[in-house]
């Protein structure tokens, strides 16, 4: 459960929180009582500093994160354009029409470029109304158009990994938890091809690598390590792409021994080109990932 622990931190740093409002927004990932004891943890590890007083425990960081407004590239969205923005992608989606790819790609840089767009919760309904469109006008798309749909993940997962720092809206991730099986379907169906070498998506968007994985692995890191070696394995994925995402997962000794177990037996069960496909992966772990850990 060590990954709690980094998200209560992460979480925490963007200013200091209630003890309630860290129970309730990991709620569905952990009991009460597990989140207090990691709680508890990270203060006798001087990770985090607790205080105490009418009636209610805070926490806060030493090393908050407080950028100066000047310096911070990501802004506060206006609200009304985040509304506009929302609204001609609802209707977009509506009439299928083929401005979608643009409109994907422009809300991505918004969601990039702005610390938070979900301001209350009938925006926020909005946007998971429309998250459960696209997920299932994607799985039901041909390869081609698949591609308009790319960038819609990857504002999503900016909008995740905010909400993860306490600067997004209180109900995404546990929204986005709910939905956990079918973004694992996606992600491990062989007919959709989001993160094939066939597709260059990398560099769309912000940058960054764009998948439904990453999504996983930014909501439950232990789900993405279930379904890591099953990507390896079945998915003809850019190996660049994979080794980013490993150095995510696998950052502590006992994960890749156990990452290393898992693609041996993956490899007891596969065809010829499956397994070079698990031993190509495990030689450039270990060269560009263990090698400078």
């Amino acid at each position: 459960m060590a990954d709690l622990g980094n998200k209560i931190l992460d979480f925490v740093k963007s200013g200091e929180k209630r003890a309630k409002e860290i129970v309730n927004f990991f709620s569905d990932e952990a009991s009460e009582r597990t989140i207090k004891r990691h709680l508890k943890k990270l203060v006798e590890q001087k990770r985090l500093e607790k205080k105490s007083g009418q009636g209610r425990e805070v926490y806060y960081s030493k090393t908050e994160i407080s950028i100066p407004d000047h310096l911070d590239s990501k802004k506060e969205a206006d609200e009304e354009e985040a509304n506009e923005l929302i609204e001609k992608i609802e209707k977009a989606l509506e009439n299928n029409s083929i401005s979608l790819g643009l409109l994907f790609s422009e809300f991505d840089s918004f969601c990039g470029n702005n610390k938070n767009i979900l301001f209350n919760d009938k925006i926020e309904n909005k946007f998971i109304e429309i998250f459960d469109e696209v997920i299932e006008k994607y799985k039901n798309s041909n390869s081609r158009s698949r591609l308009s749909y790319v960038s819609f993940f990857t504002a999503t997962d900016h909008l995740l990994k905010n909400s993860l720092k306490g600067r997004g809206h209180k109900n995404l991730k546990k929204d986005l938890n709910k939905r956990l099986p079918q973004l694992k379907e996606v992600c491990l169906n062989k007919e959709i091809t989001l993160l094939s070498d066939s597709i260059d998506i990398v560099d769309i968007g912000q940058g960054e690598p764009d998948s439904i994985f990453s999504i996983i692995l930014h909501l439950r890191p232990e789900e993405a390590r279930k379904i890591f070696p099953k990507l390896i394995k079945d998915r003809d994925i850019n190996t660049e792409l994979l080794l980013s995402h490993s150095q995510i997962l696998y950052s502590l000794s006992d994960e890749t021994g156990r990452l290393k177990k898992q693609i041996k037996e993956k490899i007891r069960n596969s065809n010829e080109e499956e397994k070079k496909r698990l031993n190509n992966f495990w030689k450039s772990f270990e060269t560009q990932v263990l090698d400078i850990q």
